[in-house]
């Protein structure tokens, strides 16, 4: 997993390269479009910054999407998702949902059931983002 990680925070990291690769898509979808002009017009601040010997910090947030492999009997890494914030609070609700399909189908091992980790930390992520969440009209 470390040569993993290391290859996606030198991707993260190669801003020509995500420039080149994100330009088409940042044309239609106006969120890729936004990121990358954000780090276009902060690429002359953080150079200056950087000459200036500022130690720049960054933080990757990514989600790690596994699939159970059939003839190993293990999980695969089959996606690997950045900007997936938003989605903590939903890692509750989702392993209530593992836990009701397994449960549930007949050919599933009742070991992997209990095999899946409650994760009860995103309970005050949840409740916080319930309590500040307002409509206006």
């Amino acid at each position: 997993m470390t040569a993993f990680n290391f290859l996606v925070d030198r991707v993260a990291a190669d801003e020509a390269y995500l420039t080149i690769t994100l330009s088409l898509a940042a044309k239609q979808d106006p969120f890729t479009g936004r990121l990358l002009q954000l780090l276009q017009q902060t690429a002359a601040a953080r150079a200056a910054a950087a000459a200036a010997g500022v130690q720049e910090i960054v933080l990757g947030v990514h989600r790690s999407d596994y699939m159970l492999d059939a003839p190993s009997g293990g999980f695969l890494q089959v996606e690997l998702n950045t900007i997936a914030s938003s989605f903590g609070c939903l890692s509750t609700i989702t392993t209530q949902l593992h836990h009701y399909i397994l449960d549930r189908l007949a050919a599933a091992p009742v070991m992997l059931s209990s095999q899946i980790l409650a994760t009860p930390a995103a309970d005050p992520t949840a409740a916080a983002n319930a309590t500040t969440t307002t409509t206006t009209t």
